[in-house]
């Protein structure tokens, strides 16, 4: 009889086979800790992120529930976000840093603007926003002093550049009304006189509908007219500088100029110009005495004047505003 050698390498075959098999035919362990290991294992295979137990995911207390529980992380995320709170940092609430109106609201400033003064406002009002999440975020002492700087300095600008009572722009208002009301033949004033004269200056097209706090600041300021006086004698010297005023006036109201500001001496408007040339002393003397006139009347503490003394002309409905001829 003849055998047939097997080659080296079978045993060791033999027996990774036969270890395969004990292994499989092996009892599974059913103990509670095996299962949660089990488990476990197969969940860090997946991939999957672990995620510290909340209140909502308590179990009952069995084997399994020291087991650490799984969420998927981007729903986790979503929670998070739908539940933090908006926490007030600085002088702004929520209501007021995502309007400017609100803003406005809770600093009792009037919201009624020119549209080229309130697009400067809001270019500062989206500063003081910035400033307000910035310090909300940090919570330190330079970006608290930042953002009340900026507030403060907004709610400055706001209160003066908002057409109503006690700001420049309401005073310019009653003092046109004022030259236009007309009072009834007793030379009593009612509200009809005072709602027309408003109707005349007060510009809709700019400021919207006529505020029932515009006409009735102008009946109780409304006073007898005076009584016409003879025509005054203009000094030549004041004829020249209201007629170079007027000039400039009519540049400005015709849109030729759109800075409503001119100088004395210059036909140009905006910023003081290099041929500006002041009025002599006596020759605003004589302003004082012919004025008012043809509209006109004179400001002797105007601080926007080198000299402290401008001509002052309103600028009708279209314009809302009084035209400055710097002296």
């Amino acid at each position: 009889m003849e055998y047939e050698a097997r080659p080296r390498l079978e045993p060791a075959r033999r027996a990774s086979a036969d270890t395969v098999s004990r292994r499989a035919a092996a009892p599974v362990d059913l103990r509670p800790e095996a299962a949660a290991r089990r488990a476990l294992v197969q969940a860090m295979r997946a991939g999957t992120t672990p995620v510290e137990r909340g209140p909502e995911d308590v179990a009952p207390r069995d084997s399994l529930s020291r087991l650490p529980a799984w969420r998927d992380p981007a729903s986790v995320q979503r929670k998070l976000l739908v539940g933090s709170k908006w926490k007030k940092c600085g002088p702004l609430t929520q209501e007021s840093e995502n309007s400017w109106s609100k803003f406005l609201e809770e600093d009792n400033i009037v919201n009624c603007f020119y549209p080229d003064e309130e697009l400067v406002l809001r270019g500062q009002y989206d500063q003081v926003v910035l400033a307000s999440q910035d310090h909300r975020s940090k919570n330190n002492a330079a970006s608290g002093n930042a953002l009340h700087r900026l507030y403060n300095a907004l709610v400055r600008e706001a209160r003066g550049k908002s057409v109503a009572s006690g700001s420049e722009h309401w005073d310019d208002l009653m003092v046109a009304a004022a030259d236009v009301i007309a009072p009834q033949p007793s030379g009593k004033f009612i509200q009809k006189n005072a709602k027309d004269a408003a109707a005349l200056v007060w510009p809709v097209a700019l400021l919207g509908a006529v505020p029932d706090t515009f006409w009735k600041a102008v009946l109780a300021a409304a006073k007898p007219k005076p009584v016409l006086a003879a025509p005054k004698v203009i000094p030549a010297s004041v004829t020249d500088v209201l007629l170079h005023a007027q000039a400039r006036y009519v540049a400005w109201v015709s849109g030729v100029e759109w800075n409503r500001g001119a100088w004395a001496g210059s036909d140009a408007h905006g910023a003081q110009p290099d041929d500006y040339e002041s009025v002599a002393p006596t020759t605003i003397t004589a302003l004082q005495a012919a004025l008012p006139h043809d509209g006109w009347r004179l400001t002797t503490n105007s601080q926007s004047a080198a000299e402290q003394n401008s001509l002052h002309k309103y600028g009708g409905a279209a314009k809302g505003q009084d035209f400055i001829y710097h002296l």
